[in-house]
This record gives C-alpha cells, sequence and structure tokens, in this order.
C-alpha cells in the first residue's frame, strides 16, 4: 500500500510541473518562437514561411493547451482519488472517459495541423495512441467496478 501512495505522491508531483511547463510555454510561446526561429534560421529563410508557421503553431497550441489544463485536472481528481482509496468508482471512469476525449481532441487539432506543417502529425499520433490507451484502462476500470460491486453483495 505504500508504495502505491508514494507512486500517487510522485504523479502529482509530476502533474504539478507539467502545469508550469503548460502555464510557461502558452504564456511564452511568442518569445519561445522568435529566440528559435529569430537567432537560429538561415538568413535565407522566407520571413513569410515564419509567419505562416508561427500562426499555424498558434492555432494548435492554444486550443491544445486549454485541453491539457482539463486533462490535468482530471488527472489530479483521479489521482486524489486513488490515494484516498477510492479506486474503482463511477467518478474515476467519467475521469478516465474524459481523459480519453480529451486527448481525441488534440488528435483532431494537431491533425488537422498536420496537414500545413507535417511534424505536428507525431504529435497527433501520440495523443490517439494515449486515448485509446486511456479507453482501454476505462474499459478495465468498468469491468473492475462491476466485479468489486458484486463481490460487495457477497456474504
Amino acid at each position: 500500500m505504500e508504495k502505491k501512495k508514494g507512486s500517487v505522491k510522485l504523479s502529482l508531483a509530476l502533474c504539478a510541473v507539467i502545469f508550469l511547463a503548460v502555464t510557461y510555454t502558452l504564456v511564452r510561446f511568442p518569445v519561445l518562437f522568435e529566440a528559435y526561429y529569430g537567432h537560429y534560421r538561415p538568413a535565407a529563410v522566407d520571413t513569410e514561411y515564419i509567419e505562416w508557421l508561427r500562426v499555424t503553431l498558434s492555432r494548435c497550441l492554444y486550443p491544445c493547451c486549454a485541453l491539457a489544463y482539463a486533462a490535468l485536472y482530471c488527472l489530479v481528481r483521479l489521482l486524489v482519488n486513488i490515494r484516498k482509496d477510492e479506486i474503482f468508482t463511477s467518478v474515476n471512469i467519467r475521469y478516465l472517459r474524459i481523459l480519453s476525449f480529451l486527448c481525441l481532441a488534440v488528435f483532431v487539432i494537431t491533425g488537422l495541423g498536420s496537414v500545413r506543417y507535417m511534424p505536428l502529425g507525431i504529435v497527433s499520433a501520440a495523443a490517439l495512441f494515449i486515448g485509446v490507451i486511456l479507453s482501454v484502462i476505462r474499459d478495465v476500470f468498468v469491468n473492475a467496478k462491476r466485479i468489486n460491486d458484486e463481490n460487495e453483495l457477497t456474504i
């Protein structure tokens, strides 16, 4: 039981770090973008292309950051419930379903962005993969909850 509590604490700490990273990226994106493409690009690169790239990335980044905040909220709530030994509950199943849908939404946004900027396809594929894994975990939780409910009814 103590190892589980330790991993939950570590996961909660990582959620805080990810929250800070998402916030930093959200606030500093224009500066980070200019620092990378303003100083490290070859002189022959067209400035219209750089502006087009900035617009494309920001159209994907800002909605995905909003989805990341929602996913972090659900993940923290799920981890807090697990820390309280409330594991196979309807609330946790709902959080897993929401997390899966949020990953699929990131898949759609970055998938559309990858039409314009192909490297976003990597993010899109990763979001789809994680969304599918979360969907499978949710199905496992549904079955475990059913078994847990049956076991609570037996004497």
